[in-house]
């Protein structure tokens, strides 16, 4: 893996958002990604969906397991943001709820992302930085805290303390996204994490609910993502069940 300085991007009380810039390059990896999908009239809708959740996440939900897809191997922590339409996928480190490293990405052609030159590459840049944090955090060097990575600053890692115009590119596209992706992005992540709360309060898994609406497990986990697209439905049936309204309408 070339040289690469790991920056902040976001920080807040809920959650630490960081990218990766390599030695020589002027673009983080993230401002990259961004660039490049908002240039692009078919994926720029995923962009802002994407970066929609992203920046919830940062103000106020944190990086939830559930609201990740994982990628890589089993024994990494690679992960991408779920959004179905022309499966743009951003390659990410979920460290913990409150720690998330932003690698690059793109769209998914292939039915893994090995099989595609330039996914793989995205990858594989994200799993060797996260065998190097791993033996760091064995050796005690670094420690992912509740928001933060401490002891970036030594002889194994580079550390700019905020990346500027990454952040600055980062809330410019998600501020002109338009208030209909919003909306579909807020409403999807509030009634994911409705029925997320409803179902710790019942004490039911996921396994329950699935064998109670007569659906696989698979389903309920991709309502819990924050990214499906539901219908009335659905969210009757669930609603039904857990005895919770999902949605309300103003009279």
């Amino acid at each position: 893996m070339a040289t690469a300085t790991i920056q902040s991007v976001s920080q807040t009380e809920k959650a630490g958002l960081f990218t990766i810039c390599f030695e020589g390059e002027s673009y983080t990896e993230f401002q990259k990604f961004i660039t490049k999908n908002d240039a692009d009239v078919e994926l720029q809708p995923d962009l802002q969906e994407i970066l929609r959740v992203m920046r919830r996440m940062v103000q106020k939900l944190g990086f939830l397991e559930r609201l990740f897809r994982p990628e890589g191997k089993m024994s990494d922590r690679v992960a991408a943001i779920p959004v179905s339409p022309n499966k743009l996928r951003l390659y990410c480190l979920r460290l913990s709820d409150g720690v998330l490293i932003v690698g690059n990405g793109g769209q998914k052609k292939t039915r893994t992302y090995d099989e595609s030159n330039e996914l793989v590459g995205y990858v594989l840049t994200l799993q060797k930085l996260d065998a190097l944090l791993k033996a760091a955090e064995r050796k005690g060097t670094i420690s992912i805290e509740k928001t933060t990575i401490t002891g970036l600053d030594n002889k194994n890692f580079r550390y700019m303390k905020h990346a500027v115009e990454t952040e600055r590119l980062f809330l410019k596209v998600t501020d002109e996204t338009p208030d209909e992706i919003k909306l579909k992005v807020d409403w999807s992540l509030d009634i994911s994490t409705a029925i997320d709360d409803a179902l710790h309060k019942k004490r039911m898994t996921q396994k329950e609910l699935a064998a109670r609406l007569g659906t696989s497990p698979a389903s309920v986990h991709s309502w819990l993502g924050g990214t499906h697209n539901f219908t009335l439905s659905t969210l009757a049936r669930i609603s039904a069940v857990l005895g919770v309204p999902l949605i309300s309408v103003v009279k």
